[in-house]
C-alpha cells in the first residue's frame, strides 16, 4: 500500500531514510553519517511536514508492518515539482513499489496543479533510469555534479503533467 506518511511516524521514517541512505549512498545528497546525528525533534518536524504541508509530500511503501520505499514530492512556486528521497528496498525491487511511489508523486503534483516534475538521477544508475521512463520521464540533457559529491555525475529528467 502507498500511501502519504503520518505526522506521528517520525521514528519509521527515521528507520526507513537511514536504511535507504545506508543501501544506496550515491542516490541520494545527504548522508547516512549526516542524518544518523539528527535530533528527534528533527525527525519529529521533518517528518510532520512531509505529513501535513502543502510543499512538500513523503510517500511510503507499506507491506504489513514492513516499510519497504519511499518519494517525495517538493512542489515549487513556478509550477514545477521535483522528485525526490525516491527508494525501494532491495528486496521490493522488481514488485512495482517503484511505479506506485512515483505514481503517487505524480497524482499528488497534478491535485497541486503543477505543470511537470522534475528529478535528478545518478547518472550511471541504469535501473532507476529505465524506471523512470517507464513511468513517463525524459532526460532534458542537463547533466551536472552532485552538490555534496562532485565525482557523481546527475541526470535531470523530467515529466509534463
Amino acid at each position: 500500500m502507498i500511501r502519504r506518511i503520518r505526522s506521528d511516524e517520525w521514528s519509521e521514517w527515521r528507520h526507513l531514510r537511514l536504511r535507504a541512505l545506508r543501501d544506496a549512498p550515491s542516490a541520494f545528497g545527504s548522508t547516512f553519517a549526516s542524518s544518523v546525528g539528527y535530533l528527534d525533534s528533527e525527525w519529529q518536524a521533518r517528518t510532520r511536514r512531509g505529513a501535513l504541508s502543502r510543499e512538500l509530500a513523503i510517500f511510503i511503501s507499506e507491506n504489513g508492518d514492513l516499510l519497504d520505499g519511499c518519494a517525495a514530492l517538493e512542489a515549487g512556486e513556478d509550477g514545477e515539482g521535483w522528485l525526490l528521497s525516491m527508494w525501494v528496498a532491495p528486496h521490493a525491487h522488481g514488485t512495482g513499489i517503484g511505479r506506485a511511489l512515483i505514481g503517487a508523486v505524480v497524482a499528488r503534483a497534478q491535485e497541486l496543479g503543477l505543470n511537470q516534475v522534475n528529478l535528478h538521477v545518478n547518472a550511471t544508475n541504469s535501473q532507476a533510469i529505465a524506471l523512470y521512463q517507464r513511468c513517463g520521464f525524459a532526460a532534458t540533457g542537463v547533466m551536472m555534479p552532485m552538490e555534496r559529491d562532485p565525482s557523481i555525475i546527475e541526470s535531470e529528467m523530467s515529466r509534463p503533467l
